[in-house]
């Protein structure tokens, strides 16, 4: 396949390299040109001085992993081009412009999917093992890391993190936790949030959040979010009628205890598996010509949540 990526910054650096290393033929296509042609030498790939350059390649599909605020814009050019997408995660920083793109790429018949790779580690056991708890009674779901930790040689502020206009915050920077509760757990029914600022960053956004949820399948899932959390800390817990499932993103373990009887299961510790398992599962769909998991459709579901939740949390 010949693929494109829209954006040469840390993602789309994973992505391009996870792509070469599938042997696929690249096209690349970044704001800082001297990054992208760095790359492209690193890689053997093409670079682009556009977006519009890439396209007339031809490419079986693009990948936008640029700042949330452009995303909307670089995905409708994609797909009124007939272009696949693979566009990061959040879909978008707003709603502006989402019914738009979820209607050309219906009307257009492109296959599209949003970033979501966290379905692709142990959450998967998690998964499986929900029906066996019977009924849920309730869960925790939590993300937190100092955001001065996450981009080493890079300043914090100068990230899309830290301003509303590009899309930063923890709600939507941390909006995997809220697409695998909607998976887990299904649509919610009540909500009720707490967003705010510490002071502690200097940043405009919000640096921690704390959402309660009745959801579909689960009364009761708390939820916190922050960007605050001296130690890397991701992971979920569920209890229900017949017992609880932990998970611990870290460690890669899923522990069960079900009925009295315990079972741990260990996935892989690997950071990178989750994007390549999520890689694979796009160009299997893309060859399939199937819709994947998670097409834009949806995540303009999980958006609009969001950006609900964020409101109703008082974020200024």
């Amino acid at each position: 396949m010949k693929l494109f990526i829209i954006g040469c910054g840390s993602i789309g650096m994973r992505h391009a390299k996870n792509i070469a290393a599938k042997k696929h033929e690249l096209v690349l296509y970044d704001v800082d040109s001297a990054r992208a042609n760095a790359l492209a030498k690193e890689l053997n790939a093409t670079a682009v001085t556009s977006i519009d350059a890439g396209i007339a390649l031809k490419p079986s599909a693009a990948f936008i992993c640029t700042p949330p605020h452009l995303h909307t814009s670089q995905a409708l050019a994609c797909i009124r081009a007939k272009v696949p997408v693979f566009i990061e995660k959040p879909l978008a920083h707003a709603m502006d412009d989402i019914d738009a793109l979820v209607n050309e790429a219906e009307k257009n018949k492109v296959i599209t999917m949003v970033a979501c790779n966290m379905r692709f580690t142990g959450l998967n056991k998690v998964k499986e093992l929900l029906p066996q708890l019977g009924n849920l009674v309730s869960a925790r779901v939590e993300f937190g890391y100092d955001l001065r930790k996450w981009r080493p040689g890079q300043d914090y502020r100068t990230n899309y993190a830290a301003t509303h206009a590009q899309g930063g915050g923890i709600v939507l920077d941390a909006i995997h936790e809220l697409d695998y509760a909607l998976w887990l757990f299904g649509e919610p029914r009540k909500a009720f949030s707490k967003v705010m600022r510490s002071g502690q960053l200097e940043i405009e956004t919000e640096d921690h959040a704390e959402f309660v949820l009745d959801m579909a399948r689960c009364p009761t899932v708390n939820m916190h979010l922050d960007y605050l959390n001296p130690t890397y800390t991701r992971g979920c817990s569920v209890l229900g009628e017949h017992g609880a499932v932990y998970w611990d993103f870290q460690s890669g373990i899923v522990r069960a205890l079900i009925d009295g009887k315990e079972q741990t299961i260990q996935t892989t510790t690997d950071g990178n598996a989750m994007y390549v398992a999520e890689l694979d599962h796009f160009l299997s769909s893309l060859q399939k010509g199937v819709q994947p998991m998670n097409p834009v459709k949806e995540a303009a579901s999980t958006l609009r949540h969001a950006l609900a939740l964020r409101t109703a949390g008082g974020a200024q």
